[in-house]
C-alpha cells in the first residue's frame, strides 16, 4: 500500500467537518468495521480432498557440494522446484510491516526464462512439471532424473541422471509433507477471487478498494471519501494490472509460487506462526543480517474458498492509518 500519513493529513480535519454535515449516509464519518472484513475468532481446518500427486510432495537437500543442484521440491499438484543455489538472499525489498499484498502477492523485477518446459523463477530457481516414472523415481521437464530411493531428514542419498546417461550418487536429507490438518488445509493451490481493502484515519474510515480476478482478468472498484480534498487516488493504492496474481500454491515445505498476469512466476516463503489460531507469516531474508521479513496475517477456510487477513496500523506524528485486507481464494 503506498498511502502518506503526512499527505492524508493535511485535508482530513477540514473533511471530516464538511462529510459531517452531509445527510448522504455513504460518505458520513463513520468508524465502524465492514461485515467480513476481521477474521472469526476460531479457526477451523478444511476438508478438502488431496491434490493428485500429494504423496509424492517432498523437499530433498543435496548435502554433496559438486552436485548440480542443491534443492529439489516435488509440489502436489505435479510442479516442482529446483533450485541450483546453496542460499538464495533478496536485498530488493524493505520490511513491508505486515502487507500481504506487497509481501505476497506484489511482482518485483522479475526476469523469466524458458527452458525446455520449465522457467525460471525471479530467484534463479527451476520451476516446471514432474512425472511418476518409476517407484520414487521422477523426470522433469528439463530432462533430469531424479530416483530417491529410501532417504529421510535424518539424511540418505538419491540418483540423477546425468546427460551422458550414467548414473551419479549423492548424499541428501528430505522432510515429507507434515500431516497435520492445519498445513494439509492450506497447502495446494487457490484460484485468486478477490483483493479488497478499507483505510482509516485516525479511526474514521475514508477509502476503499477492490479488485475481482476472472478469467484471467482484473476488474477495480475504489473510492475515496472526500477525494476532491485528499488528493488520493486508486493509484496510490494499486500496482499495475500485470503486477496482480491470479493464482497462488502453498506447499508444505514453506514454499509459496504466484503467478502474475503478465506471464512471470515469484516464489517466496511462508510458515505458521500459530497453525492452531491460524496465523502465518510471509517473509524474506536479509543476506547481511540474515533476518526474515514480513507481516503475520490469519488464515480462515470456508469449504473450497480461503480467506487471508490483514490488520496493521501505521503511526506518524501523532496520527494513525489503519488498512484492512482481505484476499479470497478459491481451491482449483
Amino acid at each position: 500500500m503506498k498511502y502518506n500519513l503526512l499527505h492524508i493529513a493535511a485535508g482530513m480535519a477540514l473533511c471530516l467537518g464538511m462529510l459531517s454535515c452531509t445527510s448522504d449516509e455513504e460518505n458520513a464519518p463513520s468508524t465502524s468495521i465492514p461485515d467480513g472484513a476481521l477474521p472469526s475468532e476460531t479457526f477451523v481446518p478444511n476438508r478438502l480432498a488431496d491434490e493428485p500427486y500429494a504423496e509424492e510432495a517432498i523437499l530433498v537437500k543435496v548435502e554433496d557440494y559438486d552436485a548440480p543442484f542443491y534443492s529439489l521440491e516435488l509440489m502436489g499438484d505435479g510442479h516442482y522446484l529446483l533450485s541450483y543455489e546453496r542460499e538464495y538472499y533478496s536485498n530488493s525489498r524493505a520490511d513491508r510491516g505486515g502487507k500481504l499484498r506487497n509481501t505476497m502477492l506484489h511482482r518485483a523485477s522479475d526476469v523469466r526464462i524458458m527452458t525446455r518446459g520449465a522457467e525460471y523463477t525471479e530467484s534463479g530457481k527451476l520451476y516446471g512439471n514432474y512425472e511418476v516414472i518409476g517407484e520414487k523415481v521422477y523426470r522433469l521437464d528439463n530432462g533430469l532424473e531424479v530416483d530417491m530411493g529410501p532417504i529421510s531428514e535424518s539424511g540418505g542419498v538419491i540418483r540423477y541422471r546425468n546427460d551422458n546417461g550414467t548414473w551419479s550418487t549423492v548424499s541428501a536429507s528430505a522432510w515429507d509433507t507434515p500431516a497435520d490438518e492445519a498445513t494439509r488445509s492450506i497447502c495446494r493451490g487457490w484460484d485468486v477471487n478477490i483483493f479488497e481493502f478499507w483505510i482509516y484515519f485516525n479511526g474514521y474510515y475514508i477509502a476503499h478498494g477492490k479488485e475481482v480476478i476472472k478469467d484471467q482478468k482484473c476488474e477495480r472498484y475504489f473510492k475515496c471519501l472526500g477525494e476532491d480534498l485528499f488528493d488520493i487516488t486508486e493509484d496510490d493504492y494499486f500496482d499495475d494490472q500485470s503486477d496482480v496474481a491470479y493464482h497462488v500454491y502453498f506447499s508444505a515445505n514453506g514454499t509459496y509460487v504466484c503467478y502474475f498476469l503478465n506471464g512471470t512466476i515469484e516464489t517466496r516463503n511462508w510458515k505458521w506462526e500459530d497453525a492452531t489460531r491460524g496465523t502465518l507469516r510471509f517473509y524474506d531474508y536479509d543476506a547481511s543480517s540474515g533476518i526474515g521479513y514480513g507481516g503475520y496475517d490469519t488464515v480462515r477456510f470456508a469449504g473450497s474458498q480461503m480467506r487471508i487477513y490483514e490488520d496493521f496500523t501505521d503511526y506518524e506524528d501523532g496520527a494513525s492509518a489503519r488498512c484492512i485486507v482481505v484476499n479470497t481464494f478459491t481451491a482449483s
